[in-house]
């Protein structure tokens, strides 16, 4: 019996594997594909897990969806995705004219685009799809407008300056790519109910970028995923007042995004009230204190 060892955050834990792990190097990351026995193939990217096969749907659905149901969604940006599974979700709308994914990891792309293709039921394969293997930081001065912008990278972490800097780059270039009725999704991470000093400094930087910006609200929803063994947020920034249509989805092949997961992933409880983002703010009212 072999096992797979992460640590994070300072905890270790202890995968048994079902199979040999498989090893990719590129030029940005170390890739390994892990046989775990509970939660089945999992991607790691310099050992950090990104997903696990078998609750992935959860966050990917909860990633996309929400942002899918409010805007028009012709043409949709995916920065980051490179495994392809935010992709596979955008998919499943039928209007979708056009998605743009921009990674900058070729290596990561061409695994998915052939040898695990099964993983995003061969998303990249669509004509509507374009790839760009590009550092987002590099296209700062491009013009570009779409309706759905989706931040599916690495998790923020303010603590690092490294990472706090990439962000507030990151922000104004997301809001250059924007129009009066974009909805943007932000993977936000994860967090403890003593430790969201991370979600407080990116609300800060989103209500800097934002500022002044009429007609423009800031949302934020959490969920659960086993394999990530914590909660989730996303950030989102959406026209204010519009919310979402559940009638228009009984023809879409959600797993978990419906009513009344929506429900309670926007519910908090009162500890974390007045420390960050809990409710729909517009953002030319937000006022947050770090």
């Amino acid at each position: 019996m072999s096992f797979f060892v992460e640590s994070e955050n300072g905890i270790r834990r202890s995968y048994e594997l079902t199979a040999t792990t498989q090893r990719y190097i590129s030029d940005r990351a170390r890739i390994e594909i892990v046989p775990t026995a509970l939660f089945g193939d999992a991607l790691y990217l310099d050992g950090c897990l990104q997903f696990a096969r078998k609750d992935e749907y959860i966050y990917h659905e909860m990633l996309v969806h929400p942002a899918m149901s409010i805007s028009c969604r012709k043409r949709i940006c995916i920065l980051g995705g490179g495994d392809g599974c935010a992709l596979r979700e955008v998919l499943k709308w039928p209007d979708v004219e056009h998605v743009t994914v921009i990674d900058w990891d070729a290596r990561l792309v061409y695994l998915f685009q052939d040898e695990y293709a099964l993983w995003n039921l061969q998303s990249f394969h669509d004509p509507r799809v374009d790839v760009e293997i590009a550092d987002i930081l590099n296209l700062a001065d491009e013009k570009r407008e779409y309706d759905v912008i989706l931040v599916d990278l690495l998790d923020p972490n303010y603590a690092d300056k490294e990472s706090a800097g990439f962000w507030q780059e990151l922000l104004e270039i997301v809001k250059k790519w924007t129009h009066s009725q974009t909805t943007i999704v932000f993977n936000a991470g994860g967090y403890l109910p003593w430790e969201v000093s991370t979600l407080q400094a990116l609300t800060s930087d989103i209500r800097y970028e934002w500022e002044g910006s009429k007609g423009v609200e800031l949302l934020s929803y959490h969920i659960f995923v086993p394999s990530f063994a914590n909660e989730w947020c996303f950030f989102m920034i959406r026209p204010s007042g519009k919310t979402i249509d559940f009638s228009q989805m009984t023809r879409n092949n959600f797993r978990y995004f419906n009513e009344s997961t929506w429900t309670q992933a926007t519910l908090w409880t009162h500890e974390y009230k007045g420390r960050f983002v809990t409710h729909p703010v517009k953002l030319s009212d937000l006022v947050i204190s770090l």
